[in-house]
């Protein structure tokens, strides 16, 4: 330590208290990331550990808001207080988010066998439950509707992407709640409103949300779709499905198969946090959805598999 000159000069006058202390785990939320005239920004307000390689993203997304917060202050255009608040809450959301998904990658690889007893000790501290259903419920509790305004997904991730890693590590097949109906209607029950910053084009616009909990429901984007074709009617094949291919096409910067998946996904984010209310009609068609153990994000490594391949056939191992 004396020969570290930093170190040096901050322990100048520290004393040894006789203990060794280690941490095993060096993920971290400061209790608040602002305050007056000051804002933290990336690994000074937090560090999640990097299983997403999502920390140069979550660094930048802080900083764009930061700035964006910065220039409306100055430019007397929000409330200050309204702007902070907002950025305090979406910096700590997304950082908790993403501690939550690596404690469930620890305590759910099966990799990790040498470690059972430690990653079982991270399940039981987090509060997981290793079932597919149940472990994919937690993990998704809050946080994904942060990352991206408007969209669903966490460090890069869409919702099927997250269900594929759940699916690899816990085994089993994670059910989608579309799949077991056909009528929706929005619920909004005990739903407190109020507005949120949208950060776009050098401008801070107020977005009307709905929070419940520890879920909230941004009126842009994806949802605000979802929300405006269950609002034309319930049926899903003669009200929901036309609205969403209306936008689809109207979309010129992706495919229209593209975006109608991920509008279905924001659907199926919406009826896990109880913002639609689903029932099935027998009479009436639906959806099959399910999540494949290879995708065009998360899939087996075919250099590795063809390997694996080649060593059997030569009786190497």
């Amino acid at each position: 330590l004396q020969q570290e000159p930093l170190i040096a000069e901050l322990t100048a006058r520290a004393q040894r208290d006789g203990n060794v202390s280690a941490t095993r785990d060096w993920s971290f939320v400061a209790d608040r990331v602002c305050g007056d005239n000051w804002l933290l920004v990336g690994e000074s307000a937090g560090f999640a550990d990097p299983i997403l390689a999502a920390g140069l993203t979550l660094t930048q997304s802080g900083a764009r808001e930061a700035a964006y917060s910065l220039m409306a202050i100055l430019r007397g255009e929000h409330d200050e207080k309204w702007l902070l608040q907002h950025y305090n809450d979406n910096q700590r959301s997304r950082l908790q988010q993403h501690i939550r998904f690596a404690d469930f990658w620890y305590s759910a690889n099966g990799i990790f066998t040498d470690l059972q007893q430690y990653t079982s000790e991270i399940a039981r501290d987090a509060g997981l439950d290793l079932d597919p259903q149940k472990a994919f419920q937690w993990l998704g509790t809050g946080g994904f509707t942060h990352d991206v305004l408007g969209q669903v997904g966490i460090g890069g991730l869409d919702l099927a992407g997250t269900r594929q890693v759940a699916q690899r590590f816990v085994g089993g097949q994670a059910e989608w709640q579309m799949s077991r109906f056909n009528q929706f209607e929005l619920n909004l029950l005990e739903a407190e409103q109020i507005s949120i910053p949208a950060y776009e084009n050098g401008k801070i616009q107020r977005v009307t949300t709905y929070v419940r909990g520890n879920f909230r429901l941004p009126a842009v984007g994806l949802f605000a779709v979802v929300i405006e074709a269950v609002g034309k009617g319930p049926d899903l094949a003669n009200d929901i499905l036309p609205v969403i291919q209306d936008y689809a096409r109207s979309v010129s910067s992706t495919t229209p198969q593209l975006l109608i998946h991920h509008v279905l996904q924001a659907m199926e984010l919406m009826l896990n946090q109880g913002w639609l209310k689903g029932r099935h009609d027998p009479s009436r068609p639906g959806i099959k959805l399910s999540t494949p153990q290879e995708g065009h994000i998360i899939h087996t490594n075919e250099e590795i598999n063809r390997r694996l391949d080649v060593n059997s056939a030569s009786g190497r191992t």
